[in-house]
């Protein structure tokens, strides 16, 4: 699996959906299937999932504990390009849900990502020709991407809404 990291903000139409929320450094494939019910996709399989492997016995990688804010699911560090295709499946296919987040791919792209409660979706790739992107198109982009967000979310999950790839060489300040 390629390096990718970022973070997503969920929130399903199942207000009760609680995925195990232990101590683990990741969540397996039968947590994966429970959250794309819980947002709607009634019956997930790794290709409706956007997934080229069997994810049976695979692990999907977080950084940072998940948690539950203001009826939110938190991925504050999803680790993975599985993540890519997992945020852009619930962008697609996903009913009755919220989705905001951004990932950064190690082979110089940034995915952002924003599914508002009225069914509103963004979705944009900020990558040049080279594979990497260019720091103006992704500012562009991730200035798209923010406006997309509403106020409310933007003000309570600004941590997880960073929308500067933390790869210590980061310059936005």
């Amino acid at each position: 699996m390629s390096e990718a990291w970022g973070g997503l903000i969920i929130r399903t139409g199942d207000s009760a959906m609680r995925l195990d929320l232990g101590e683990e450094d990741h969540l397996a494939w039968t947590d994966i299937v429970r959250l794309a019910r819980a947002c709607g996709i009634e019956e997930p399989t790794a290709s409706s999932l956007g997934l080229t492997f069997n994810p049976e016995n695979v692990e999907f990688w977080l950084e940072d504990e998940p948690y539950v804010k203001d009826g939110y699911l938190v991925l504050p560090e999803v680790f993975g390009d599985a993540w890519m295709d997992i945020a852009k499946a619930l962008l697609r296919n996903g009913k009755g849900i919220e989705l905001y987040g951004n990932i950064f791919h190690e082979h110089g792209y940034i995915e952002c990502y924003a599914l508002n409660a009225a069914g509103e979706k963004f979705f944009e790739v900020a990558q040049d020709q080279s594979g990497d992107f260019e720091e103006a198109e992704a500012r562009e982009v991730q200035a798209r991407w923010m406006a997309a967000i509403p106020n409310h979310i933007k003000s309570t999950f600004a941590d997880v809404l960073d929308d500067s790839d933390d790869d210590g060489d980061d310059d936005d300040d």
